[in-house]
């Protein structure tokens, strides 16, 4: 499911140590508290932490003995009782639930809540909640979102990567078959002319920088390795000459503030990472305090098969203006489904600002702006003809102007016309050939409508092309998104037919 219901939940520190009081709120604002203990004592959840640690491989049993721990802790009593009306009421309307974890990171009490990896957490039958629904973290701050709507612009996606000389032979990591991977996903749209990829496999601190101010990305991905010294996390880039440079999460989230990246995907360990004393100064915290709306980082290094998985997938879904966290799941489900490391789906986790998870409006379909078609056989009409729902605007006519068939996608609003006669020959929309019409009506209900249906063409049209991407499996999500968008253009379009009488 690719639709949410929230489910908020707020920690706040209680006088004993590691004790907290959770309090959920549903969607429908029912609303309880319980205490919360951190199971930080318990021998199944210090076994799973110190594999975590250092890279060691677990069983599936542990790693589900360690997620049901997670799941008794966080959901339980009346945080339990709360959560399963929730569940059932979202269920009813189709959706699944955004368990939101508010943290604020501004109360040093509680980041040893942000250190747990409660996206481990599973039911008794081992099913994990991040793949059922959704879990994301929450932080709070003062500054206002910025909005990200690309109308005609194209979606750029900055695709980066850095393994020093030094640390190659010992350290390896796939960076050019993941980003492989992800232009593969991305294929469709770049061929459509939606989309644009900027490469970067040598990136060093100043590439970064000149990158964000020139190429001014949406997407930043990132391929290598971090790391987490004392109370700060750090990604490591090149120095140019082959040597480690350590790119603090303080540096970065100076790089990215104000830029017009809205989300960062890091595939290098510790990037997730937080100290129980300064959640700011982990990577994902920093660059929520940065104002970056979304950040998908991980807790711990991660085989470079279930990356790959991760991410093709993961791009698949976003693309197609599906909410961040519905893609974070499936790149998740992707990784399980390839059976790649038992610890690997679990180690994305997602920091989000964006309160619905929408990041940005699907991109447009790009084409030749401003084409019009003109027929010098088409008899002069006179004035008061209407053309709608089209593409292109800004031109200046001077005289008698002719316009022939005017194709769906094009327009001539916002155009000037000085003097002469204005002629209209067909509109052609689709199979439907419509011969001139007058007098439609130039309203914002029917302008509203029109777009809407033209956003959601351009959506069906997308999803269209990333199933022709899978041959002959094709998700079932994608299956019902399709039939769903196209029900919906449907009824558009039958709505505007009545509002154009």
């Amino acid at each position: 499911m690719s639709s949410y219901a929230d489910f908020e939940l707020t920690i706040n520190p209680k006088d004993a140590e590691q004790s907290f009081v959770v309090h959920g709120r549903t969607a429908k604002g029912m609303q309880d508290s319980d205490s919360l203990i951190l199971p930080i004592d318990d021998p199944r959840y210090q076994a799973f932490q110190t594999a975590l640690d250092y890279s060691t491989p677990l069983t599936e049993d542990q790693v589900i003995d360690f997620g049901i721990v997670l799941y008794e802790t966080l959901l339980k009593g009346k945080i339990w009782a709360l959560f399963m009306a929730a569940r059932d009421a979202a269920r009813s309307q189709g959706q699944s639930l955004r368990i939101k974890l508010n943290i604020d990171a501004n109360n040093p009490a509680l980041a040893t809540i942000a250190t747990i990896p409660w996206e481990f957490a599973c039911d008794n039958a081992g099913i994990p909640l991040a793949t059922d629904h959704s879990i994301c973290r929450f932080l709070s701050f003062p500054e206002a979102l910025p909005v990200l709507n690309l109308g005609q612009e194209k979606l750029r996606i900055a695709l980066v990567g850095a393994l020093p000389a030094e640390i190659a032979s010992t350290h390896p990591v796939d960076i050019q078959g993941e980003l492989a991977a992800i232009q593969h996903s991305l294929a469709p749209l770049v061929n459509q002319n939606q989309l644009e990829i900027i490469e970067e496999t040598q990136l060093t601190a100043p590439k970064l920088q000149r990158l964000l101010r020139e190429q001014r990305p949406h997407i930043l991905h990132y391929v290598g390795h971090g790391d987490f010294q004392g109370t700060t996390g750090a990604l490591i880039l090149d120095d140019g000459n082959g040597k480690k440079h350590l790119t603090t999460a303080r540096t970065l989230a100076m790089l990215l503030r104000n830029s017009s990246v809205h989300l960062v995907v890091l595939n290098a360990c510790k990037t997730s990472t937080v100290s129980s004393t300064a959640l700011l100064r982990g990577i994902a915290p920093a660059l929520m305090a940065a104002n970056i709306p979304a950040v998908v980082a991980m807790q711990s290094s991660i085989l470079d098969t279930a990356g790959k998985a991760f991410a093709e997938e993961f791009y698949r879904v976003l693309v197609s203006g599906t909410p961040i966290d519905a893609c974070v799941a499936e790149g998740r489900k992707s990784i399980i489904t390839y059976g790649f490391g038992q610890l690997d789906w679990g180690l994305a986790t997602l920091y989000m600002r964006a309160s619905d998870g929408l990041l940005f409006t699907p991109p447009s379909i790009s084409g030749p702006s401003n084409q019009v078609i003109a027929s010098t056989s088409d008899p002069i009409s006179p004035a008061g003809n209407s053309v709608s729902n089209l593409a292109g605007s800004g031109n200046t006519y001077n005289g008698a102007v002719n316009f022939g068939t005017i194709q769906a996608g094009h327009n001539i609003q916002g155009n000037t016309i000085n003097g002469g006669n204005i002629a209209i020959g067909n509109t052609v929309q689709g199979n439907l050939n419509q011969t001139n019409t007058p007098n439609q009506p130039n309203n914002s209900d029917l302008d509203n409508l029109k777009q809407r249906l033209a956003i959601k063409q351009r959506n069906l049209q997308t999803i269209e092309s990333q199933i022709e991407s899978y041959g002959i499996k094709i998700p079932v999500y994608l299956v019902n998104q399709r039939n769903n968008l196209a029900d919906e253009i449907e009824a558009l379009k039958r709505e505007i037919a009545e509002l154009s009488r």
